[in-house]
């Protein structure tokens, strides 16, 4: 048995994939396997690997199942105590794997670890998954109260899938119908309900491109990031954090579809499948309370009040609506009781 499974899914990320395995079998800790899961790639991806990368195991699947049902089936096959993803876009540092390790052993009540990003081709680029959090909403949103310099491990909501660590606990971590997007939200707040927490490692650094798959079928993207957070938000809070946050979902959604409308039909779309799926939404949201061991207060205290950060909205017009809406959304928050991060101190990357 392997102290790590490392598995890495794949879908026609040729161009990609052989610098990321390069950075991966250079890292200063020996002991793992790494699994390639190739969703029935047509880029010649598999045959690289094979000529490359011997030691790879590889599992050819038939069709494109997507990012979720695709890690399934890499982590059904692990055989290490701990199983990592990494995205196919990534180039990661030689103490990345060690560092996140170290992180989780020295906790059980840690039950995930994710580490710090950059930019690929810019190190110096200060992006989501480093020191990100969520948005009540699950939208991403940068929390500018942890410093970027910081060393030690962080609290966060939950490891972004485009690396992370979890224990190997036998339990297939996604749900297969989110193909992609929301599935890593999915899992991490899952174990947050079951009462675990999770550590962002600043010392495990990868270099990510982003949505290096995802931008080659952009429609299907926007559908499913839109359908899966909501279907999120609706399987995840109770009955009286939904009530208190309806008013303002009603506005997030209006202000979405006008803030980006030449996604807007994509996105009714999606709006549209969770309306006609009733039953799916209450089986999804039965199975997801089954793992509560505590409050709402235990997720709300990681995710912002924001609507989207303002400074990354370049369109004059488009910063005053996001600047209007977040002020409206935290003084909302404040008046009816929502706790979120910005209502708490953030000391050494710990919430207080």
């Amino acid at each position: 048995m392997v102290t790590v499974s490392i598995i890495i899914p794949n879908w026609n990320g040729q161009d990609m994939l052989e610098k990321c395995l390069a950075s991966v079998f250079k890292q200063d800790f020996d002991d793992f396997e790494v699994i390639l899961v190739d969703n029935a790639s047509k880029d010649g991806s598999v045959g690289m690997v094979k000529k490359r990368f011997p030691a790879v195991k590889i599992i050819q699947n038939s069709e494109n199942f997507g990012f979720a049902k695709g890690c399934n089936i890499g982590v059904a096959k692990a055989k290490g105590r701990y199983w990592v993803l990494l995205n196919n876009d990534s180039v990661v540092d030689r103490k990345w794997l060690v560092e996140m390790l170290k992180v989780i052993k020295s906790d059980k009540r840690i039950k995930g670890v994710g580490s710090l990003a950059y930019n690929r081709y810019g190190g110096e680029d200060y992006v989501f998954a480093g020191h990100g959090s969520s948005t009540f909403f699950f939208q991403n949103v940068l929390n500018s109260r942890i410093p970027k310099d910081i060393k030690t491990p962080v609290d966060f909501l939950g490891p972004g899938g485009g690396s992370c660590m979890y224990e190997n606990d036998g339990v297939l971590p996604f749900d297969d119908d989110y193909f992609m997007y929301g599935e890593d939200t999915y899992h991490g707040v899952r174990c947050r309900l079951e009462g675990f927490t999770h550590k962002m490692v600043p010392t495990s650094i990868f270099y990510h491109e982003g949505e290096a798959s995802s931008k080659k079928i952009w429609s299907k993207k926007i559908y499913f990031q839109e359908r899966n957070r909501w279907l999120n938000v609706l399987i995840i809070y109770s009955p009286w954090t939904l009530f208190r946050l309806a008013p303002l979902a009603a506005v997030n959604i209006t202000s979405t579809v006008f803030y980006d409308p030449g996604n807007a039909l994509t996105r009714i779309r999606a709006y549209l499948w969770i309306i006609t799926h009733p039953l799916e939404v209450l089986r999804k949201r039965r199975k997801m309370q089954s793992c509560r061991r505590v409050k709402d207060a235990e997720i709300l205290k990681f995710v912002s009040c924001k609507f989207y950060e303002e400074y990354l909205v370049p369109n004059k017009a488009q910063k005053k609506l996001v600047l209007a809406l977040n002020k409206v959304q935290c003084a909302y928050c404040r008046i009816v009781g929502i706790k979120t991060m910005e209502f708490y101190e953030w000391i050494d990357g710990k919430v207080r």
